[in-house]
Parts: C-alpha cells; sequence; structure tokens
C-alpha cells in the first residue's frame, strides 16, 4: 500500500511538472513569434531554445508518470510483469533520451548567456 501510495503520488508530481513546462513552452513560442514578427531574430531564437527545452521537459515527465504509473499497476497486479518488460525498458530509454536533450538545450541557453553577459 505505501509502494503504491508512493508511485501514484510520483504520478501526479510528474504529470504537473509536465503540464508546468507544456505552459512555459506555450509562453516561449508566443514570445518567439511575437519577436520574429517585430524582426529581432536573436530573442526569436533565444526563446525557441527554451521553447524546446521546455517541450523536453515536459515530455520526460510525461514519460516518467507513464512509468510510474505502469509500477503502480504492477503492485496492483502482482502477476503482471513487474516492470521489467521491453515495453517499460524502452519508456526509461526515452526518458534518459527527452532529458538529455532537454539538457542540450539548457547548456546552449546558459553558453549563450555566459556569451552575451560577457560582451556586456
Amino acid at each position: 500500500q505505501q509502494q503504491l501510495n508512493r508511485y501514484l503520488n510520483s504520478v501526479a508530481e510528474h504529470r504537473l511538472k509536465q503540464i508546468e513546462h507544456e505552459d512555459k513552452e506555450d509562453e516561449h513560442l508566443k514570445a518567439e513569434a511575437a519577436a520574429r514578427k517585430a524582426g529581432d531574430t536573436e530573442t526569436a531564437d533565444d526563446h525557441k531554445n527554451h521553447a524546446q527545452f521546455h517541450q523536453y521537459k515536459a515530455k520526460f515527465h510525461k514519460t516518467k508518470s507513464l512509468l510510474h504509473l505502469n509500477y503502480a499497476n504492477s503492485v496492483l497486479n502482482p502477476q503482471g510483469d513487474q516492470g521489467n518488460s521491453p515495453r517499460v525498458q524502452e519508456m526509461r530509454d526515452r526518458a534518459t533520451e527527452y532529458d538529455s536533450e532537454a539538457a542540450g538545450f539548457a547548456a546552449l541557453i546558459q553558453e549563450k548567456k555566459n556569451h552575451t553577459g560577457a560582451a556586456r
């Protein structure tokens, strides 16, 4: 029961983070469009990078919530695959891949901040 509650709490936490990142992605996409319309390519590109970061973080949290939902299901149905099926491993790999993609955009954003900060 305690393990089930942990998994379900984790599902809820990852789902909330997914929604937060989706909202932030939308904000950056709108800001990107406004900047492009104003002819500010540099700012638009910055917003595009931020949007992509949030897109991958949202995918990461969505995948993690599905994984933990699967774990909760294996607690409820112990005769199942116990979370070790190839499908579950594929989801773990995908979560790692999304997190890695997000980290790449985070590094790009930080590098840009360091570069523009040094220029000032």
